[in-house]
């Protein structure tokens, strides 16, 4: 059975968490890992470091670091950050209307897990489009069948003086 080691070079005070869901996700993470087997994850580079009420999670890419992977658990809430975009998931409102591949799953924790399992399998598309004052980008969860379906609309205010677009990225760690 793995453990948060085997996977991440850095560990920090992961045993003095007390929040149930955080200590839940940090319990299941592993054997996502093991089973994802994420060839292109930087083991040297990710951490685990937990601090007070707050535990952060870096995964970091090996051959891409703009693919790396974070995720911020703080008491009921997490936030999942990939690329120039990030997810919210909160347990006490955490279902709606428009469900996609993970989100279809039930409860904060396996919620956030499927998502995690769907960025590291390549299975979210993030578009990204810049330009002279904002960012706009576009989430997708790419189906079985292969099919794009919308499940995030954002955007940022960020001057970046440039015009591109729409830059697609995955964050695949097979």
């Amino acid at each position: 059975m793995a453990g948060l080691a085997d996977f991440f070079g850095r560990v920090d005070g992961y045993d003095e968490v007390d929040h149930p869901e955080t200590s839940r996700f940090l319990d299941a993470l592993p054997d996502l890992l093991d089973r994802l087997q994420p060839q292109a994850l930087d083991h040297d580079a990710s951490s685990v470091c937990a601090e007070a009420e707050m535990v952060t999670i870096s995964l970091v890419h090996a051959t891409d670091t703009a693919r790396s992977l974070s995720v911020v658990l703080f008491g009921d809430e997490a936030v999942v950050s990939y690329g120039e975009e990030h997810e919210h998931f909160r347990s006490n409102h955490e279902d709606g209307p428009r469900q996609v591949g993970p989100f279809l799953t039930r409860g904060m924790v396996p919620k956030l897990l499927s998502f995690l399992e769907a960025l590291m399998a390549d299975r979210i598309e993030l578009h990204v489009w810049k330009r002279p004052l904002w960012i706009r980008t576009r989430s997708y969860w790419v189906n079985e069948a292969g099919e794009r379906e919308l499940f995030l609309r954002g955007g940022t205010v960020l001057p970046t003086l440039g015009w591109s677009g729409p830059t697609v990225r995955r964050f695949g760690y097979r």
